[in-house]
């Protein structure tokens, strides 16, 4: 959802971003390195104890390889929380412009559609012929 947020940020930026927004995106931008870093930190500090029995350069991969793995799972973990926070507040710009890029640009995504169809609702348009 990283992308998503870019070109979210970038499409405000264009158009003239608040000092609300560009707080916003600053706090979801700390929250996510933040997030990287404990869950890198604590996940190789486990591997690093859990191995003990390894050679040092075995133990050493196994270490880094899970940290980049749960911090990327983390990273990913507070994006999505970031675009869901976004899709779950009220009729704003941020919302609207969000809803524009998945639906002009993601809109084969099914994932992201569904995302988006769980905060909004759907207008069905039903002929009485």
């Amino acid at each position: 959802m990283g992308d998503l947020l870019a070109e979210l940020e970038h499409l405000l930026r264009s158009e003239g971003m608040t000092r609300e927004e560009a707080v916003f995106f600053k706090e979801c931008k700390d929250r996510a390195i933040k997030d990287f870093t404990v869950g890198a930190c604590a996940s190789s500090a486990i591997a690093w104890i859990a191995s003990r029995s390894l050679v040092p350069w075995h133990r050493f991969s196994l270490s880094a390889g899970s940290g980049m793995l749960a911090g990327m799972w983390r990273f990913n973990h507070s994006l999505d929380a970031c675009v869901d926070k976004i899709l779950g507040r009220d009729w704003d710009h941020m919302k609207l412009g969000l809803a524009g890029i998945i639906m002009k640009r993601h809109m084969y995504n099914p994932s992201r559609v569904k995302l988006l169809s769980k905060h909004m609702c759907t207008q069905r348009r039903y002929s009485m012929t």
